[in-house]
């Protein structure tokens, strides 16, 4: 789709690579840098100084966003939760009007191409970017005339491999909306069924003489 795009940058670089490949292909491109994202009144303002219609949104501000120890501070976790969702549902609620039929919602995670199915993200941190793919599926059924894509990335590819598997999924035409890149490979998820076995439970019970 030739048109505007908003595309929320990332500090990692594929934000601006993306951005390159889309004025390649003859849209305009409106980055977002990712410091606004976390004053919510300042992103208002950058969304009400940019009217007219859009071709599309491009969040990317939870690529690079640093995991959290359990320990972490209330406004840790609520700068993370700012930047990394909250904003994508601020910017989506603020540009609707502006968001024809056929337009482009696309939301990018880095839990490692898996959205965490592996268990890569366990551990003693998180990070807070799981809720965008919910948020992505309400918005499909709510405005199915979009093209809504959530894309989870492997970190360990580079920004430019990234950007180049984003704007693939920009330009295809229909296709699942949860996609994964582990490694660079493009997978799509299924629900498969799974054999109905009795939960099992082992009781330790320990008697007490008085």
């Amino acid at each position: 789709t030739i048109g505007r795009f908003v595309v929320v940058a990332d500090g990692g670089g594929v934000g601006a690579a993306l951005a390159a490949r889309l004025r390649e292909r003859g849209c305009s491109v409106d980055v977002l840098e990712p410091p606004a994202l976390l004053d919510e009144a300042a992103l208002l303002a950058w969304c009400h100084a940019r009217p007219g219609p859009l071709a599309g949104v491009v969040h990317l501000a939870a690529l690079d966003r640093l995991p959290l120890d359990l320990q972490a501070s209330t406004e840790d976790w609520r700068r993370q939760l700012q930047a990394s969702e909250k904003s994508l549902f601020v910017l989506l609620r603020e540009s609707s009007a502006q968001l024809a039929d056929g337009a482009h919602v696309l939301a990018a995670t880095a839990l490692g191409g898996r959205y965490g199915r592996d268990g890569r993200c366990a551990g003693a941190a998180l990070t807070l970017q799981g809720g965008s793919v919910g948020l992505l599926k309400s918005l499909h059924e709510e405005r199915p005339g979009l093209r809504v894509k959530a894309v989870d990335t492997d970190p360990s590819e580079d920004a430019e491999a990234i950007a180049a598997a984003l704007l693939g999924e920009l330009e295809l035409d229909g296709g699942r909306i949860e996609v994964g890149y582990p490694s660079g490979q493009r997978t799509v998820f299924r629900t498969v069924a799974a054999p109905d076995e009795p939960a099992r439970r082992t009781v330790e019970v320990e008697a007490f003489c008085s």
